[in-house]
């Protein structure tokens, strides 16, 4: 009954032209002030009830869908990783998420991890989402980005088992 509920406050809060407003309220890094972000997390918090066939979901997962579409990304490093995660789920062609997957690759630090931010170092937050939309654009383990983010990983994890984050 409660992820019903929440999955109506999903759907009533997304906008007339199909996207999800993000809350000024909120502060950066792994939250900010990106319409496309707040759209992504919301469309893909939508696909397990579109798939199981619930009209409204469908109506508001393609609205969103096509918002994203038409909106050119803000290339904020959540936004990507986001974007390549939900294309990949949709079925969307491999031209669309190789550039994605791409883009990641590319904001790979020197020491091996990513950064929620430009201004920021390498944190556990940024690697492991990054690890994630690799893994889901067919990017191997075997792969030097993923070895070098391992091997990031486990030189910063503390004894404790967790990971300093800012």
């Amino acid at each position: 009954e409660g992820m019903k509920r929440l999955l109506q406050t999903v759907k009533n809060d997304q906008l007339e032209n199909g996207s999800w407003a993000s809350w000024p309220e909120t502060k950066p890094p792994i939250f900010g002030h990106s319409d496309e972000r707040a759209t992504l997390s919301a469309v893909l918090a939508l696909l397990p009830e579109a798939t199981a066939g619930d009209d409204a979901a469908i109506a508001a997962r393609d609205k969103g869908v096509q918002w994203l579409v038409d909106t050119k990304t803000d290339d904020d490093p959540q936004s990507v990783a986001l974007r390549l995660v939900l294309w990949q789920r949709l079925g969307r062609p491999a031209t669309e998420l190789a550039p994605l997957a791409q883009r990641i690759k590319e904001r790979q630090n020197a020491d091996g991890g990513w950064s929620q931010t430009p201004q920021m170092p390498s944190d556990a937050w940024a690697t492991g989402q990054a690890l994630y939309a690799l893994a889901h654009a067919g990017i191997k383990s075997e792969d030097a980005v993923v070895q070098r983010a391992q091997a990031f990983l486990v030189a910063t994890q503390r004894a404790d088992g967790s990971w300093p984050m800012t």
